[in-house]
């Protein structure tokens, strides 16, 4: 009887004792959000707001610099081509943008060194896609002249609409004025021909379809064949009138 008393009461005791330990830990609990965060709310609203002004100091510091992110045109052209200011980059695409080449004087021979020249006078060295007007004046244009305008320049020159050879002379070979072919599949749409020309060579505009007007000098006597075939936009040429210069098949 003494031994299940004395049971009894170590098992109550031991009741006791869980019973006081969940107590404990049901006190512990409302105090765990205050050990877990017990930095006052006013450090983390300060901290906000240095971080804040410290976005709002590095935008306002150099305004220049914020600008210039926003602007992809300043960062990579100016700064590209080595220029100091957006300003003088766009004077100098201005510039390039549309080349009216005009050679005085020429030099028989010489029309390439004299536009390569004129284009680094310019500041825009080899910039012969953007030659939208070329005219010659001064001596005659040579072999090497025309031979250097059929075979290099016309396909440099993309855009190519104006061309005016009527204060020069085109002497090509003996007793030959034009090279044939000499204006063939250019983007050429207006053209004025030497004041003193005598005849227009076989296939001289073939396949030029953007040609519109060819101001032909009354000193002209001859059109070759083929001289204009297959120029679609050809709206007028002035003609001497001497229809009997007209060979066959010069205008189809």
């Amino acid at each position: 009887m003494e031994t299940k008393r004395t049971s009894l009461w170590y098992q109550g005791k031991h009741a006791l004792s869980l019973l006081l330990v969940l107590i404990m830990i049901l006190t512990m609990l409302p105090a765990i959000p205050a050990v877990a965060d017990d930095t006052p709310d006013d450090v983390y609203s300060g901290e906000f707001m240095a971080e804040s002004q410290q976005a709002d100091g590095e935008s306002q510091d150099d305004p220049d610099e914020r600008k210039a992110s926003d602007n992809p045109v300043l960062t990579t052209s100016a700064g590209e081509t080595g220029k100091d200011t957006q300003e003088e980059y766009d004077e100098e695409v201005t510039t390039c943008d549309a080349i009216e080449v005009k050679i005085e004087n020429h030099a028989a021979g010489n029309l390439a060194t004299e536009i390569e020249a004129y284009l680094d006078a310019m500041g825009c060295p080899d910039a012969y896609g953007c030659i939208f007007s070329l005219k010659v004046s001064g001596g005659e244009l040579s072999k090497a002249d025309q031979d250097y305008l059929r075979q290099t320049f016309w396909y440099k020159c993309d855009y190519l609409e104006d061309v005016d050879f009527s204060d020069t002379s085109l002497a090509y070979d003996e007793g030959i004025e034009m090279r044939p072919g000499l204006f063939e599949s250019t983007s050429i749409i207006k053209i004025k021909l030497p004041d003193n020309l005598t005849a227009i060579s076989d296939a001289a505009f073939s396949g030029s379809i953007f040609l519109a007007i060819v101001e032909i000098p009354e000193s002209v006597t001859s059109i070759g064949a083929g001289a204009f075939l297959g120029c679609e936009c050809l709206l007028a040429i002035d003609l001497p009138e001497m229809p009997y210069l007209l060979r066959s098949g010069a205008i189809s």
